[in-house]
């Protein structure tokens, strides 16, 4: 047997396209059906702001392609990658064509200079889990209840470096580029996140692929920005307005941002523990209406939230 790696983009080779199998409906229904349309769109290109290569793996001798793993990439924040959807066809395991997959998919990103590496998988994948481990990746965010798992290949001081920038601050609306830097800014350990306009409860996922069929419509989306830089987000449905920034400047000029809005009035929910942005939105003169206790993802006990109000 002889199988032939390779780096696969757009335009991909038709035998290709034709196995990849998480485009197909037979692969992916009913357990994940929202990630159908994304796969589809991905293996179409038809994704703007991301840029698909599949590390594949061909076996000459049927020209039947046996293994695979995703990698998106968006010119607009090109230190950071999306790892995903890896698969070894089951009559070619254990003859280490995982490891020469994964290998080459890491190895390009290396030479793109990817600074970190994004994993979404599940705790059950232990094989697969193992693998990712003994390369670097490490689990940012699990949750045993519901088997989901978030890891990180990469150098932590990069959310630093990156995101607590120097530079003018601005907000505008969240173009297709962006959505990497929010993935990143979402799923970081130091986020406590709630995103309280499209129910996520604390809940943290890969959101840059799946938004249109998790959030339904009437979301706004902005960006805060530092420069050409996206630093933080506000999330608006009608009433209701959630945000993240890394710092307390940003947070201010989130809230001051939400707050001039006329006739709007607004709903903010913080984690009381977020000490941050907990004091931007009181110090903005909002309103404490309530406060409840809910259990976010990936933690065992309840914890405290406040509902602000303002307008």
């Amino acid at each position: 047997m002889a199988i032939e790696y390779d780096i696969l983009t757009h335009p991909l080779p038709p035998r290709f396209v034709e196995w990849y199998p998480y485009a197909q409906p037979s692969v992916m229904l009913p357990d994940n059906a929202h990630w159908l349309d994304s796969m589809q769109r991905a293996i179409g290109d038809r994704m703007p702001g991301v840029v698909h290569h599949f590390s594949a793996a061909r076996d000459t001798e049927t020209d039947a392609y046996v293994g695979v793993a995703w990698l998106g990439l968006s010119p607009a924040m090109p230190e950071v990658a999306h790892f995903g959807w890896f698969l070894v066809e089951e009559d070619h395991r254990g003859m280490g064509i995982g490891r020469e997959v994964l290998d080459r998919a890491l190895g390009f990103l290396d030479k793109r200079g990817v600074k970190i590496v994004m994993l979404p998988t599940r705790l059950s994948t232990i094989h697969a889990r193992g693998m990712y481990g003994r390369r670097g990746f490490v689990d940012l965010i699990a949750e045993q209840e519901t088997g989901k798992c978030w890891m990180i290949r990469g150098d932590e001081k990069h959310f630093d470096s990156y995101f607590v920038a120097h530079g003018s601050v601005s907000i505008s609306p969240m173009g297709y580029g962006d959505w990497f830097a929010f993935d990143y800014l979402l799923n970081h350990g130091r986020v406590i996140s709630r995103l309280y306009p499209v129910g996520l409860t604390g809940e943290r996922r890969a959101l840059s692929l799946t938004r249109a069929s998790e959030w339904g419509t009437g979301i706004e989306e902005l960006a805060i920005r530092r420069g050409s830089r996206m630093c933080g987000f506000i999330l608006i449905k009608s009433d209701q307005a959630d945000f993240y920034t890394p710092d307390e400047e940003l947070a201010e000029e989130a809230v001051r941002y939400l707050t001039s809005r006329a006739g709007k009035a607004r709903q903010i929910v913080t984690a009381a523990r977020d000490e941050m942005k907990t004091a931007a939105v009181r110090d903005s003169g909002m309103t404490q209406a309530r406060t409840f206790r809910e259990r976010p993802f990936g933690r065992s006990d309840e914890e405290e939230f406040i509902l602000w109000r303002t307008g």
